[in-house]
């Protein structure tokens, strides 16, 4: 499971919507993991509000799969990932089994 993956799964759903699909963005990529880090380190999921993007976050998921389905399931989260605004994506992870921390960021 990496990274990159949680990234096409995200295009896919666009893709399946009729959106076009998000470029990835390294900047936001390594912050999106970067958050992922720090929240796993911390044990608290939280929103990073300093940085101008959209973000959908999660907490216990076991896979891309499962994570995708569960914003993919709530309105705001599934907004932004079929958000036609956005052009550009990063997305990161950290933890395992039910300890996992997702992050995705839009711009």
């Amino acid at each position: 499971m990496t990274p990159r993956e949680l990234f096409f799964a995200t295009n896919a759903e666009r893709i399946k919507a009729r959106v076009l699909p998000l470029q990835m963005d390294e900047v936001l990529m390594d912050g999106a993991s970067a958050w992922a880090g720090q929240m796993f380190a911390s044990g608290r999921l939280r929103h990073d509000m300093s940085g101008g993007f959209a973000e959908n976050i999660a907490w216990g998921q076991e896979s891309i799969d499962e994570v995708i389905r569960v914003w993919m399931n709530s309105p705001g989260h599934r907004w932004n990932i079929l958000g036609s605004k956005y052009t550009k994506l990063g997305v990161g992870f950290c933890g395992e089994g039910h300890n996992m921390y997702w992050v995705q960021r839009f711009k």
